[in-house]
């Protein structure tokens, strides 16, 4: 029984590449996102980082736009309209 324990862990354990491509994916959503607004970070959290995660687990993640209040950075409504699929506020 407990040699099919392991097997099972090692089929859905997340690999050092799945790890590292979440945080690639988190890098490259920030460079985006800081061509609108320029102090904005996104960063991972959940089983994803704390080594409970999966190969095909959801990546859990924060926008953090408190460093990006200082900036006022403000956006037309058809800009964020184009963004979210609306059509003005909803």
């Amino acid at each position: 029984m407990e040699s099919q324990m392991w097997t099972l862990h090692d089929k859905l354990v997340m690999s050092d590449l799945d790890v590292r491509l979440r945080y690639f994916l988190c890098c490259d959503l920030e460079s985006s996102l800081r061509k609108l607004l320029p102090g904005v970070t996104v960063r991972p959290f959940g089983s994803s980082v704390n080594g409970f995660g999966r190969y095909d687990c959801d990546l859990d993640l924060v926008v953090d736009l408190a460093s990006d209040l200082q900036t006022n950075v403000s956006l037309p409504l058809d800009s964020w309209s184009q963004f979210n699929g609306l059509n003005g506020c909803g």
